[in-house]
């Protein structure tokens, strides 16, 4: 039997999401034993998923003044999160260790953990390394050279992302960088929502749907700015919805821009957090999904789900996604994420069918699981 100490001191983002993946994964494992170590915030939202009950699996909550040491800058949160994880593993005497970004450990983590760590790599630097500043490059290099050489760094998994993997493995003469597929959850349930009869939208128009959190580097306003400038004649055949939470810090520029735009486009908004279920329905009933992400290194869930529905994708060229996209044959890219190739690709957009590509299928909660706990 192996012990596997999961180590999660913040449940932000995926991680709740990718927790109850592992949660599940262990449960299908009962050689092993699993003690998940979580912040107490985990309690308060996990209701929203599924926690069958297990013999093999303990949840433990991390104490308040770990959490709460491990703020600050960067090396501050880095070292006390690794002085927290050394806490755990000595109490609990694990074989393995998993962290769900293991980033936030680096240097310090060979300071405080002799045993097998494995963790997950959401920003790839390899997208980054042409345009990043001399010091930022100086400090990545060093993050990724303390992974490459330090033993205790067992398994480096890149999410989503086979270039990186070879890329990494070559300059650092390694094998600890590996390949980690972005699970792609199925929505099996989904609301019997009409969107075209609900917004009154006509079959001819075309559904161009912008989805998840509404942030600066996801492109949002970009996609508003294109829709300023383009054509009346081709706006008419168009409808644009934003599905999700607009974020504060782009809520005032976001409302002036569809308050400039007017009534020369058909734009719906529904602002707000959606579960699975509701978000499934927006996409199944879209015709395109809009995903120009500023950020290069980063991949999207929103791939995996616009994937499942089979419906096409917009990205940027020269990213992850990009890459991704063109590998599975998801959709179209554009030049750059700003307003001119956003409208440029809106005036000609082709029709495109996405049938299956094999995508959801690698991209599996089996897979992800099984990478990561064997």
């Amino acid at each position: 039997m192996k012990n596997v100490l999961i180590y999660c001191p913040h449940i932000a983002g995926h991680r709740l999401e990718y927790i109850n993946h592992l949660y599940k994964g262990a449960c299908d494992r009962k050689q092993n034993a699993f003690i998940f170590a979580v912040e107490k915030n985990f309690h308060n939202c996990k209701s929203i998923m599924d926690w069958p009950q297990s013999e093999n699996i303990d949840i433990v909550t991390i104490e308040d003044y770990i959490i709460k040491k491990s703020k600050g800058n960067i090396l501050r949160q880095a070292y006390y999160k690794c002085k927290g994880l050394g806490t755990y593993t000595k109490r609990y005497n694990p074989d393995e260790v998993i962290v769900l970004d293991m980033i936030e450990y680096v240097p310090f983590l060979p300071l405080f953990v002799s045993v097998p760590v494995k963790g997950i790599i959401y920003r790839v630097i390899t997208y980054e390394w042409k345009t990043e500043s001399i010091f930022r490059r100086a400090v990545d290099y060093l993050k990724y050279w303390t992974m490459a050489y330090f033993d205790v760094f067992q398994s480096v998994y890149m999410l989503n992302d086979k270039q990186s993997v070879n890329i990494l493995n070559e300059k650092y003469h390694t094998s600890c960088f590996k390949y980690l597929p972005d699970p792609v959850v199925p929505i099996t349930r989904v609301e019997s929502i009409d969107i075209r009869g609900k917004y009154n939208i006509s079959p001819p128009k075309t559904i161009l749907l912008h989805p998840g959190g509404m942030l600066r580097y996801k492109g949002t306003l970009e996609i508003l700015k294109a829709i300023n400038i383009m054509s009346d004649d081709v706006l008419s055949n168009y409808v644009f919805i934003f599905a999700g939470r607009i974020t504060d810090s782009i809520k005032n520029e976001f409302n002036e821009l569809v308050y400039t735009i007017g009534d020369r486009a058909n734009i719906i908004i529904e602002d707000g957090f959606f579960p699975f279920e509701v978000l499934g329905a927006f996409i199944k009933n879209s015709d395109w999904i809009l995903i120009p992400y500023k950020t290069k290194s980063q991949s999207s869930g929103i791939l995996g789900h616009a994937a499942y529905f089979q419906k096409p994708v917009i990205g940027v060229e020269d990213s992850l996604i990009g890459n991704i996209i063109k590998e599975y044959n998801l959709g179209v890219c554009i030049e750059k994420s700003n307003a001119e190739s956003i409208k440029k690709n809106l005036e000609h957009l082709p029709k495109l069918s996405i049938k299956e590509s094999g995508y959801v299928e690698s991209h599996s909660i089996e897979m992800f699981n099984g990478h990561i706990l064997g």
